[in-house]
């Protein structure tokens, strides 16, 4: 699918380079809304060397997984023509590309399924470097495991399929449905709505597998000097608008500024947690983040909700499984990731009964004597 759609300069000009049909006429809707002028779409890299050659276009959205010539070839290839070209790179593929498209020259990368707003801003911002992965974090891992020593070859497969052909679709099914509902009828809005959070369900839980199989691939992670309160705060953040949906307070006792070894993953386990105690706390409760500092920190996030009985403390935190509770369905994926982070700070993770109901998580890592 090759369309050329004009490339008259009254306007910011871009090429789509994205070989999904529906990804593409959901980008170009997109631009056109916000005033952006489409050269041309292109399905594969080498078509869109030839269209970047001759248009010039102010900026190219790029997919990585396309047949022909894949997005990262066809980069190299256009920053090798035009060193100056704004390339962003919009792919479900994850935060592992993340260096490999820094070393390319693309200016900025947006994940799939897409957030509007991020995509827009960094349209009209182009300046920002290298947008990171969804919780706000460079990763620094080390030490990933050979295919001699696992099946990783498999698992990559694996990403990709999820990725790609499961991610991608959801994503435009949300999309779409987000462009639908501005102009839904009052009666029509509820079906939307439910549409939109199905969505996002299925999207955390490939989202999440996903995370789970990339991190089970760690042997060891690289560690620094990182302030707690930052990484809480930042796990915070990420969990903004869940918070808001279900008027949760939250918490945070954390003051003063207390540095840790650590590997920038553990403000994923801190945002798994977060998002597992507003799932299951009641709308309008509290969500407590305290923590204490001696020779190990130990964080302590206590909720509300209806607890865990003692036959499921251990199996909570097992991939697949979940205790019985009422009102959520998941795989128990968010819990078995914490596990894993925690496990390569060579920590614990476990729950409690709070005092007044509820459960209390507690994460505990050690705080010294590690190298970077």
């Amino acid at each position: 699918m090759e369309r050329e759609l004009g490339s008259k300069k009254t306007a910011p000009t871009v090429l789509i380079v994205e070989d999904d049909i529906e990804s593409a006429e959901l980008l170009q809707v997109l631009f056109e809304r916000h005033g952006f002028s489409i050269t041309a779409i292109a399905s594969n890299g080498a078509r869109a060397v030839e269209k970047y050659k001759e248009q010039r276009p102010d900026v190219v959205t790029m997919d990585i997984m396309m047949p022909t010539m894949d997005g990262r070839s066809c980069t190299k290839h256009i920053m090798e023509f035009d060193p100056d070209a704004n390339i962003v790179v919009v792919s479900v593929l994850g935060h592992e590309e993340l260096e490999t498209l820094k070393a390319l020259g693309v200016k900025a990368f947006i994940q799939k399924p897409l957030d509007i707003k991020e995509l827009f801003e960094t349209m009209v911002n182009l300046s920002i470097s290298i947008v990171k992965d969804k919780s706000g974090l460079e990763l620094g891992a080390v030490g990933m495991v050979t295919p001699a020593e696992s099946d990783a070859s498999q698992n990559s497969l694996f990403l990709d399929i999820l990725r790609h052909d499961i991610l991608n679709p959801l994503g435009l099914i949300k999309n779409f449905a987000e462009l639908m509902i501005d102009t839904a009828t009052e009666e029509n809005k509820p079906q939307i709505e439910a549409i939109i959070r199905g969505s996002n369900r299925l999207i955390e839980i490939v989202e999440d597998g996903s995370k789970l199989t990339s991190y089970s691939k760690l042997r060891r992670l690289s560690f620094e000097n990182l302030e707690a309160g930052a990484l809480i705060k930042d796990s915070i953040t990420a969990n903004a608008e869940a918070v808001a949906r279900k008027d949760i307070t939250l918490n945070n006792t954390v003051s003063g500024e207390h540095f840790i070894s650590a590997n920038m993953l553990l403000g994923e386990a801190f945002s798994q947690i977060i998002s597992n105690a507003v799932k299951y706390s009641a709308e309008g409760s509290t969500v407590t983040i305290e923590a204490s500092f001696n020779d190990s920190a130990v964080f302590s996030f206590s909720d509300s909700g209806p607890g865990v009985d003692d036959q499921y403390k251990t199996s909570i935190f097992n991939r697949f499984e979940q205790a019985k509770k009422k009102g959520v369905k998941g795989c128990g994926l968010g819990l078995a990731i914490v596990k894993k982070i925690v496990a390569l700070h060579s920590g614990e993770v476990w729950v409690e009964d709070g005092p007044a109901g509820g459960s209390i998580f507690r994460v505990e890592i050690p705080t010294k004597g590690r190298g970077g």
